[in-house]
This record gives structure tokens, C-alpha cells and sequence, in this order.
């Protein structure tokens, strides 16, 4: 009997620790001059009982571990605020909740039926700012599944970030899932795996209507899809419909069809007009389905009305043998333009595969671009830059070879009636190939075959019309250039580095060198220790690798002026005549 009251007791307890204890915040009257100061769970379950308080304004002062949130609500796991079933049926934060900073840990949430999953449900002329959730562990369901948001409409998320992992139907982001209606989306990223089962997959966000800055995802992405070729995974955003600028993801991404390494579908489909702009992707990517059409690229998966400019790819494609439509860059590029990019992965598939688009088509083009990476195909349209092409393509060139049981080329596998490619060129020597394209039926083909030394030659390109930095007989843009210690020696892109992106920079000697504060605004303090030079050389890179800002510094402790830069990712370098140190910058104003 004794034993039977202790084990009631101690049962009793157990429930009492983990029951949810709504308290109001002790500080703060929910205005913007007197925010609620959320300092504990406790609070923030008295936050999201009540749809009266969601908009008021919030700041967190405190870590917050949410790790009793796994006994909540009979397993189901934390309640989402917000909510929306249909055009009338909803009910949103519309609030603002700022992070301060702080993050909240060991999120759980397991509603496999649910609509709108993640620690914000729906979000309504919102606005959350520097707010962690890390080691999240989200299941959800369909419409929408985040660690963050689920469904933001009209609502700016800026400086936030997620860890852990996120699992749904459909709609499923790292940190969003569905962002739309004017919605913006600044310095955020996330390391979550992401899994779907149906459709709209990414890194970052599922769904993307909204405009994404200086944003970044490193998590694995994976969508098993239903075989119908609506898979649109990718390792950012699965579907965007709007602009993407400076951002970039990096883990490995596969699906059934529409499947990129940093978005799966950019499509203009309602008019609008998406654009990816100095972007990136390096993880890689490949179809885990059946589909004969698979639309899988080692950036975009699919390019419909939209815009690719200034961005590329380095990870390998991989696709199956009856899979079409696989580029480096891009699967298909249809009504759309591709300007100033590459791909260096190495693509492998059935047919209409390239190393930088696998289909040109529908008024396409493809502008000053190039690939180094090798095409192996099974049938059909395989060429070292293009696979099929009934459109444009000019000022281009490839380095890899290509090789297929159908029809192949060095540059193009064909180009059919409709297509116009002039002014491009195909390294002979790295791909052992003779013939520049498998199959032409068109009345212009103007592609030539160079040796290795010719393709780094600038009078090569300039001959033809190529603009290069230095020269203004070809035009002012100075779109391309030649330098030694970049690409190899071949011809690459004004914007590019010697380095890919400060993503791909391995600091592994920054010893003596501190920056702060980090994040910083306006102005950052360095202090260099061990070092003889008087002047040294700074440099700071942004997320492409692009110089944005140079000067020279003494040693000792220097504060330089950043006012001029935009918030995001940076990296730092210091050269002096025998080392060079760096460190990676945040801006954030």
C-alpha cells in the first residue's frame, strides 16, 4: 500500500512538472516604448493561449529551453500561434517579437494532421527579428511547415535562424514555410534537415513569394514526392516566385522532379517575374524517382519566366537513366534568361543533359556563361554546356567532355530548327571532342573548337565579340576577364574571385586577429597581434567573393567604418608580406 501511494505521489509530480504554468511577463505593458520582456516558457505559454495578445510587442531577455514542450498537450508538443484553414478561417500574430538575440531550445512539435506547423502558426503584418530556435524537432503536416513560421503573410523576419529538424507533407522550410503577400526575408539561415513527403521543400522556406536577402541554408533537403513531377525541392526554397539576392545553400538535395541546389522551381507562373541574383549553391544534388522528365540542376531545378543572373553551382547532379532535362546550372531553362554564370559539377543522367543547362526552349537564352564540369547521358541531346536547344545562346563556352549512346556534342547535344547559337566555344583538348554538336537542324550554329592554350587566350574571345575588362571595342560592361590565379586560367566572370564564396574559405589561420563587435553596424574594432608590417592590406569579401570594400591599415587595434555596407555575411582579411588572416564579419543595422 505504501509503495502503491509513493509511486501516485511521484506520478503526481511528474504531471505538475511538466503541465504548462501560463504566467504573464513581470515587465512591460505590450507597447512599443514598454514591450512584454518574455523571460522564461512559462511566459511564452501565456503568449500563445490568449489570440488577444498576439499584437502587442515583445522582447525575449532570456534563453529559453523548451524541452517540457515534448510532454505538452498529450505528445503533441508545443501549440503553434496562429492559425489559417481557409480564406475566413484564420487567425494570426501580428504582432512584433524581437529576439533580442536569445534563443529558444529543444522546440517540439508532433502534429502529423495539422496545417500551419512551427513555433509561429501563422503570422499577419508581423514582424520578428534576432530569434534563434535551435535543436527544434518539428512534425507537421500539410500547407505549410516551419521551425520558425509556418505561414507568414505580409511579414519582415529578419536576423533569425534554426537548427535541428523539420518534417511535413508538403510546404516544409527550415525556418519558413510558406512566406507571401509582400513578406520580406533579411539575414536568416538555418541547418536543418528537411524532409517532405509530397511537394515544396527547401532549406530555408518551402514556399517564397516574398523578397530574400543575404540569407543562407546548410541543412540536407530530401522530398520523396508523389511521382507527379511537382517535387520543387531545393536547397534554399523549394518553390520561389519572387527575387532572390546574395544568398546561398550548401547541403546535399534530392526529389523527384524540380529539384535544384538552391531552388527547385522559379517560376513566374501567376506574373510575376522571380529573379536569383548573386546567388550559390555547392551541395548536390540528385532524383531519388521514377520520373522520365526530372528538371534537376546544381542551382534550379526549373527556370519559367524568371531571371537567373551573377550566381553558380559547384555540386555534382546526379539523375537516372531514363531522366531528362539535367544541367550543372540548370534542368530547364524555358522563357527565361540566364545571364553572367557557371557551373563547375559534373552531371550524369539520360537525356538533354548539360553542363550548365540540360533544355533550352520557349524563347529562352543563355548569355555570357560557361561550364567546366563533365556530361554523361544515356540518350539523346548530351553536350558539355547545353543538351537541347531550340533557342538562344550566346557568348558562351565549355571546358568538359560529354559523351552519350545518342547524340553529343562538345558544346551542344542539339540545336534544333528554332535554335541560334553564336559566338561560343568548346575546349577540343579537356573534352577530346571534335564536333561541337550532336545533332543540327538549325540555320545557325557559329561554334568553334579551341585548344586549351586558345581558351586561355583573351584575343580567343575579343575576336569574337567577347566584352572583357580593359577594352571598349566589344563594349563597356566588362563582363568578362582573364587571370591566372582564377578559374584555372580560363576565362571567368568580372564579379568572380579566386575564392567561390566566403562559405567555401577555410579559416584556418586567424590566431592574433579579434574583430568587434561582431555582429556590427556602423563601425568594427581590429586588433592584429603578431605581426612586423607596419601597413597591411584589408579586404572585405561578401558572400560571392566579391571585393566590396579595400584600404590599407596599420598594425595594432584599427576601427573601420562599414557604414557603407549592406547588413549580411562578410569575410575579413588582413594580408601583410608573409600571411594572410580572416575572419567572418556579420553586418547587422
Amino acid at each position: 500500500m505504501k509503495k502503491q501511494l509513493l509511486f501516485i505521489i511521484s506520478l503526481c509530480l511528474t504531471i505538475i512538472s511538466q503541465a504548462q504554468t501560463p504566467t504573464p511577463p513581470s515587465v512591460g505593458n505590450g507597447t512599443a516604448g514598454n514591450p512584454y520582456q518574455i523571460s522564461s516558457l512559462d511566459n511564452l505559454s501565456w503568449l500563445s493561449e490568449d489570440t488577444t495578445r498576439w499584437n502587442n510587442y515583445y522582447i525575449q531577455v532570456a534563453d529559453i529551453d523548451a524541452s517540457e514542450t515534448s510532454s505538452w498537450n498529450n505528445g503533441q508538443g508545443w501549440m503553434p500561434m496562429g492559425y489559417a484553414t481557409g480564406p475566413t478561417d484564420y487567425s494570426g500574430f501580428s504582432g512584433t517579437y524581437n529576439g533580442k538575440g536569445h534563443v529558444i531550445s529543444n522546440l517540439y512539435i508532433n502534429r502529423p494532421s495539422s496545417y500551419c506547423t512551427g513555433f509561429f502558426g501563422f503570422t499577419f503584418y508581423a514582424t520578428i527579428d534576432s530569434l534563434g530556435l535551435t535543436n527544434v524537432n518539428i512534425i507537421g503536416g500539410d500547407e505549410s511547415v516551419g521551425a520558425l513560421v509556418a505561414m507568414a503573410y505580409n511579414t519582415n523576419i529578419s536576423h533569425c535562424y534554426s537548427t535541428g529538424a523539420v518534417t511535413g507533407i508538403s510546404g516544409v522550410g527550415g525556418l519558413i514555410g510558406n512566406a507571401f503577400n509582400y513578406s520580406n526575408v533579411q539575414n536568416c539561415h538555418s541547418s536543418c534537415d528537411v524532409s517532405c513527403s509530397d511537394d515544396k521543400a527547401g532549406g530555408l522556406m518551402g514556399k517564397n513569394e516574398s523578397n530574400v536577402r543575404d540569407c543562407y541554408a546548410t541543412g540536407h533537403v530530401t522530398c520523396t514526392g508523389s511521382q507527379d513531377g511537382d517535387g520543387q525541392v531545393g536547397g534554399l526554397i523549394g518553390k520561389n516566385m519572387a527575387e532572390v539576392k546574395t544568398s546561398y545553400a550548401t547541403g546535399v538535395v534530392s526529389g523527384c522532379a524540380q529539384v535544384g541546389g538552391l531552388v527547385g522551381d522559379n517560376n513566374g507562373e501567376d506574373e510575376t517575374s522571380p529573379v536569383i541574383d548573386s546567388c550559390y549553391a555547392t551541395g548536390d544534388v540528385s532524383s531519388i524517382g521514377s520520373m522520365e522528365w526530372g528538371n534537376i540542376g546544381g542551382l534550379v531545378g526549373t527556370n519559367h519566366s524568371a531571371t537567373i543572373m551573377n550566381s553558380y553551382a559547384t555540386g555534382n547532379v546526379n539523375c537516372h537513366n531514363s531522366c531528362t532535362q539535367v544541367g550543372g546550372l540548370c534542368g530547364l531553362n524555358e522563357t527565361s534568361t540566364i545571364n553572367n554564370c557557371y557551373a563547375k559539377g559534373n552531371v550524369v543522367g539520360g537525356g538533354s543533359l548539360g553542363g550548365l543547362v540540360g533544355q533550352n526552349t520557349t524563347t529562352g537564352n543563355i548569355n555570357n556563361s560557361y561550364s567546366r564540369g563533365n556530361v554523361t547521358g544515356q540518350s539523346n541531346n548530351v553536350g558539355g554546356l547545353v543538351g537541347r536547344n531550340t533557342t538562344l545562346i550566346d557568348y558562351c563556352y565549355s571546358t568538359g567532355t560529354a559523351f552519350s549512346y545518342g547524340c553529343y556534342g562538345g558544346l551542344s547535344g542539339s540545336n534544333e530548327e528554332a535554335g541560334t547559337i553564336t559566338n561560343c566555344f568548346w575546349d577540343i583538348t579537356t573534352s577530346g571532342l571534335s564536333s561541337g554538336c550532336g545533332y543540327d537542324a538549325a540555320t545557325t550554329f557559329n561554334v568553334v573548337g579551341k585548344t586549351t592554350n586558345e581558351m586561355k587566350t583573351q584575343s580567343t574571345f575579343t575576336d569574337s565579340g567577347f566584352d572583357f575588362v580593359g577594352e571598349t571595342t566589344n563594349g563597356t560592361e566588362d563582363i568578362w576577364k582573364i587571370d591566372n590565379n582564377i578559374n584555372n586560367g580560363y576565362p571567368s566572370l568580372y564579379w568572380q574571385n579566386s575564392t567561390n564564396g566566403i562559405n567555401d574559405i577555410h579559416i584556418n589561420n586567424n590566431e592574433g586577429l579579434s574583430i568587434y563587435p561582431n555582429p556590427a553596424s556602423n563601425y568594427v574594432n581590429i586588433k592584429l597581434e603578431n605581426t612586423s608590417n607596419s601597413n597591411l592590406t584589408l579586404k572585405i569579401y561578401n558572400i560571392m567573393g566579391l571585393l566590396v570594400k579595400s584600404e590599407t591599415i596599420a598594425k595594432g587595434q584599427q576601427q573601420i567604418n562599414i557604414s557603407d555596407l549592406n547588413n549580411g555575411a562578410y569575410l575579413l582579411e588582413i594580408k601583410s608580406n608573409c600571411c594572410t588572416k580572416a575572419q567572418k564579419l556579420i553586418i547587422r543595422k
